[in-house]
């Protein structure tokens, strides 16, 4: 598991998660919301290359497929609500730029979890 006790796989498939209750009662268990960082396969060479640390995600977009959509359904069976952050390479270079991050692993959690924050919130 990675810090924080959330599981991750070798390219951060669990990204991160956020941790709300949507004005439930206290007695209520608070959601798990987690957003992923999801590549498409024309992109993910360009991916791979725009990352700092692109040599840590899988060599294939197939690869990496695989283990996000395994990651996926294993936090739907528990209970989590999970949404896809498409992560375009321009879109997240500016995104990075932005926001003063390097396009790493630590980025790509911030932006998967401000994407799904703002999927639920807006009720979708």
């Amino acid at each position: 598991t990675a810090k924080g006790g959330r599981p991750q796989t070798k390219d951060n498939v669990f990204l991160t998660s956020n941790r709300l209750s949507k004005g439930a009662p206290m007695a209520q268990q608070p959601i798990q919301i987690a957003g992923m960082s999801w590549y498409l396969a024309e992109d993910f060479a360009a991916i791979k290359a725009l990352m700092h640390d692109g040599d840590k995600l899988h060599r294939t977009h197939a690869e990496w497929q695989v283990a996000a959509e395994n990651g996926e359904r294993s936090l739907r069976a528990k209970g989590g609500v999970v949404y896809r952050a498409i992560v375009r390479p321009s879109e997240f270079k500016a995104w990075c730029l932005g926001k003063g991050l390097d396009p790493d692993a630590k980025a790509r959690n911030q932006f998967a979890a401000e994407f799904a924050n703002h999927e639920y919130r807006a009720g979708r």
